[in-house]
């Protein structure tokens, strides 16, 4: 059986705190950092961002500034910042994980179902399409009612 490597918003927030040492490691011939390197890169420019978040992840993880200092340099509150990094890792662990970045909650909705059919469970048919899983409980009644 193979194994697939599933991304979090936690594991890519993890990723991106450690990203200088990730980005040493594939300058030393690790063939994980040179992979993990260009994932991540990759997933940055294609995973949807807004300019902010991409300004926020820049600041912070490229140009290695504390928060409080990107506030600064951003001109937003450092809660700002810490939401804009917790939205751009979402959209970024849904990206390398395959999942379509979508503009709108709803049109997660026909993915959080097939999910279901597949036999996630609601919580984690939720954490994976980086949703409220109230939104799946509710999607899954609605579907119930409807196929009655």
């Amino acid at each position: 059986m193979d194994y697939k490597w599933e991304y979090s918003t936690r594991s890519v927030k993890g990723i991106l705190y450690n990203i200088h040492r990730i980005k040493e490691e594939r300058y030393h011939g690790s063939e994980h950092a040179q992979v993990l390197y260009a994932d991540i890169t990759t997933a940055i420019n294609k995973a949807g961002l807004s300019d902010r978040q991409k300004a926020v992840i820049g600041v912070v993880f490229i140009e290695d500034m504390t928060q409080t200092q990107a506030a600064a340099v951003l001109g937003i509150s450092q809660q700002a910042i810490e939401q804009n990094i917790t939205t751009a890792a979402r959209k970024i662990a849904s990206f390398l994980n395959g999942i379509p970045v979508t503009k709108s909650v709803n049109e997660k909705r026909p993915m959080a179902i097939r999910l279901l059919d597949k036999g996630y469970k609601p919580r984690e048919a939720a954490a994976k399409l980086g949703i409220d899983v109230k939104l799946i409980y509710y999607w899954n009644h609605e579907r119930k009612k409807h196929a009655s």
